[in-house]
């Protein structure tokens, strides 16, 4: 099925992504690898690129809960606003590296 290897690319981009916490040197694939800017080219005009940036940002946020962060509830159309608000003032920034940024800022204290 067609969503299966795109399922599977996310699976391993999250896998791969998700050694920010362990580690400072990484390589991240998949949308992670996109650019803040790409997210707001995509708000603007919504394509299925755009929507693996959302499901790879949600599955990141996840795996970060899953894996020990103990991270404050909220919903995705915050998340999707939070993403807005940062990638507008940071557009060349790494998406993977923004959405590290709002997962720490998710993070309980």
């Amino acid at each position: 099925m067609f969503l299966r290897p795109k399922f599977s690319a996310m699976v391993f981009s999250l896998t791969v992504a998700f050694s920010t916490v362990c580690s400072p040197a990484y390589v991240v694939y998949g949308a992670g690898s996109d650019s803040c800017g790409e997210w707001l080219q995509g708000r603007r005009e919504p394509t299925q690129g755009w929507l693996f940036m959302v499901q790879w940002m949600q599955g990141f946020i996840s795996a970060s809960g899953y894996y020990g962060y103990e991270l404050n509830r909220t919903d995705a159309s915050a998340l999707e606003a939070w993403m807005d608000n940062y990638c507008k003032e940071n557009p060349l920034e790494s998406f993977g590296d923004a959405v590290h940024k709002l997962v720490e800022t998710l993070r309980k204290k």
